[in-house]
């Protein structure tokens, strides 16, 4: 004859204390993951305002004022998922986020700078004031 034994107690609440250790380490993680990804969004949308601030300067040997200056659209028209604009100050790309764009960096900008090499070349950088370095790109830390 054989015995059904089933878990006892302790064994299943052993089981409950690993998942819920998993998933309070897992859950943040794949949030901060998310929000990493949507800057892939960031970079193809700039694409266009970095080509067109290079330009500008190597014609000019000067920074455009703005988008209409550099050629672009102005800024509410140059939006996406997650971005809100795209706009062109001097020697930087600034782009703001939607409300909507997630934690961490819903409502908040970034800021792509350009800065000339000893050979004229344009060299970009990225930072932001408003958003935790966490959640940037690994070249904007």
């Amino acid at each position: 004859m054989l015995l059904f034994r089933g878990f006892s107690l302790m064994e299943l609440m052993i089981v409950l204390a690993v998942i819920a250790i998993l998933t309070a380490v897992g859950v943040p993680a794949y949030q901060t993951y998310t929000t990493r990804a949507k800057f892939a969004e960031v970079f193809s949308l700039s694409a266009p305002a970095q080509l067109a601030l290079a330009e500008y300067q190597q014609t000019t040997s000067e920074w455009p004022a703005d988008n209409e200056q550099a050629g672009l659209t102005p800024p509410p028209d140059i939006a996406g998922n997650y971005v809100a604009s795209v706009t062109v100050q001097n020697n930087q790309i600034v782009i703001a986020f939607k409300d909507s764009a997630g934690t961490g960096i819903a409502n908040n900008s970034m800021i792509l700078a350009a800065n000339l090499g000893n050979a004229g070349q344009i060299i970009w950088g990225c930072y932001s004031l408003t958003i935790d370095p966490e959640y940037l790109p690994s070249t904007c830390r």
